[in-house]
């Protein structure tokens, strides 16, 4: 199994290790399930999370406006 070159933190990898041992190690694995698969599938999820840090860092005040609405 070759690495994948994934800028991705951590937890990430970690949490895709267990998802992958999880589906290959069950006993009901769909055959043929590769740590490619898995990477490929959690790729929308870590683009949505850049999309959401890229916008705080251009309006933070993002991050503001629900505290502020509710008084805190």
């Amino acid at each position: 199994m070759k690495p994948l070159a994934v800028a991705s933190s951590l937890p990430l990898i970690l949490l895709i290790f267990a998802v992958l041992g999880s589906i290959v190690g069950g006993i009901a694995a769909p055959p043929g399930v590769t740590s490619r698969d898995i990477y490929v599938g959690v790729m929308p999820f870590v683009a949505l999370q850049v999309a959401a840090l890229v916008m705080l860092f251009f309006f933070p005040g993002i991050a503001t406006w629900l505290p502020r609405a509710i008084g805190w």
